[in-house]
């Protein structure tokens, strides 16, 4: 297969899905030193929390953001329907997270014998919608999977139909627009909202509008990916130093998608390499699950360990399983997505359905 040419709606290109890997490899380390930093202080970190300015999960989040708005133009390419598409996100995100949420919840009880919540039963609405984890700073809910990234990713969605309009036939008024909302809200932030400012879909609507922009102008060909990556490490070589004196969600910006134009371009020779590409591949088709788990896993094994962590040797390991144990939950729980998505698909999609059959 040719990787200069976007030609399938179905593509995987191999930089993006290893790009994907790495990225929940980074958020799942920097959780796991979140937790060791402010509850068990006398464990060893694995690295530091941040790296020039940036943490090792916001740089992770930009990567997901910036691969969800490209995958999305390459699945969508030039289909119209936003019903269709809005059914089909559906179906990408509902019956994984719904699994997910359904199977913690029962090991919860089971190991537990308790469950979340403050006892108000209409916050489950958050949950069955997908929103509980970015609605927490606001309310405690019946949060279990997905943190707040599902939430911004649901919301986020519902402006990519127009987002793409807009950027197939005016680009610079599409990112005039959204370059002018990022800073106007950025500026006055603490006046307009109380949500943490990193984790509001407005703000990272450059990032997401940044893998659209990459999948439709840059992506099909070789010289403009080099282009891109030459522009990523200029920008890089310039931001870094002056990272004090940049507005600190524009410095998150240049850092993700200069470091993303630069990755792609860098390891994607590597997709020449059968065993790995197959490799990153499958692990790439269960990142979004072992996202959805990791935290509650993280937060198990971290109990049940204790204090009993007392060299680097063991922290590694430690933090190994959970990387291990989330991805072979995703792995486990796949048969209930793909049996939950076809029954959905059957109903959302009946056209589809027949005539898959």
């Amino acid at each position: 297969m040719n990787n200069n040419n976007v030609t399938t709606s179905n593509m995987r290109l191999f930089a993006p899905d290893f790009i994907r890997v790495i990225s929940f490899f980074m958020i799942v380390l920097f959780h796991y030193n979140v937790e060791i930093y402010y509850n068990y202080p006398g464990f060893l970190k694995l690295g530091e929390l941040s790296y020039f300015g940036q943490t090792m999960g916001d740089v992770g989040i930009s990567m997901f953001i910036i691969i969800s708005g490209l995958s999305l133009v390459i699945s969508t390419k030039d289909n119209n329907d936003y019903v269709l598409f809005l059914k089909k996100r559906v179906l990408a995100i509902f019956p994984s997270f719904w699994i997910s949420y359904l199977i913690v919840a029962a090991l919860m009880l089971i190991i537990k014998g308790s469950f979340v919540g403050d006892g108000h039963y209409w916050k489950f609405i958050l949950s069955i919608i997908g929103l509980d984890g970015f609605f927490l700073y606001r309310m405690q809910n019946y949060y279990l999977v997905g943190e707040w990234y599902t939430g911004y990713m649901i919301i986020t969605y519902l402006f990519f139909p127009v987002l793409y309009e807009a950027l197939k036939k005016m680009p610079v008024i599409a990112w005039g627009v959204v370059s002018a909302i990022f800073f106007a809200v950025g500026l006055n932030y603490q006046k307009l909202f109380s949500v943490y400012i990193n984790c509001n879909p407005l703000m990272r609507l450059p990032d997401f509008l940044f893998g659209m922009s990459y999948a439709y102008f840059i992506l099909k060909n070789k010289k403009n990916r080099l282009y891109a990556m030459l522009a990523g490490m200029l920008a890089l070589a310039i931001a870094v130093p002056a990272r004090e004196s940049i507005m600190p969600q524009l410095y998150m910006l240049i850092f993700g998608v200069s470091l993303f134009s630069i990755a792609v371009y860098l390891i994607e020779f590597l997709g020449s390499i059968d065993w790995l590409r197959n490799i990153t591949s499958y692990f790439a088709k269960h990142a979004f699950v072992a996202f959805l788990f990791h935290h509650q896993i993280l937060y198990f094994v971290m109990s049940k360990i204790g204090g009993r962590i007392s060299s680097g040797i063991e922290s590694l390991c430690v933090f190994l399983f959970i990387l291990f144990s989330s991805v072979v939950m995703a792995i486990l729980t796949e048969p209930l997505v793909r049996i939950l998505t076809k029954k959905m698909r059957a109903i959302l999609l009946p056209s589809v359905s027949t005539s898959s059959r």
